[in-house]
């Protein structure tokens, strides 16, 4: 029994609430540089105006990498050893990027 394109992701469902939650987690942290812009140049934070607003990815600013040919997969597969499978607990760190022009009145 081989254990090799074993493959571990999450629900569809999920992904989407997990994206939700970056997006929310992002468009809150632009306000509150907004707000410390606007402190900074002494101007009152209601008077700005978010003009644009760009997330990274929209596929303007992220490169989106392309996944490896199933043939070179499989021939790779066969050359390996089976390794024993490591369940270790780890993390993972998401980063989202929102590119915004912002006026003031």
């Amino acid at each position: 029994m081989s254990l090799n394109g074993l493959n571990f992701s999450l629900s569809p469902a999920a992904a989407k609430q997990m994206d939700a939650a970056l997006i929310d987690a992002t468009y809150k942290n632009l306000n509150e540089r907004i707000a410390a812009i606007a402190h900074a140049m002494g101007r009152n934070p209601a008077d700005a105006v978010l003009d644009t607003l760009d997330f990274e990815g929209s596929g303007n600013y992220a490169a989106s990498a392309a996944p490896a040919p199933m043939m070179m997969r499989a021939v790779a597969a066969k050359q390996e050893a089976i390794a024993e499978p490591s369940f270790e607990p780890g993390e993972t760190t998401l980063n989202m990027r929102a590119v915004g022009k912002l006026k003031f009145k």
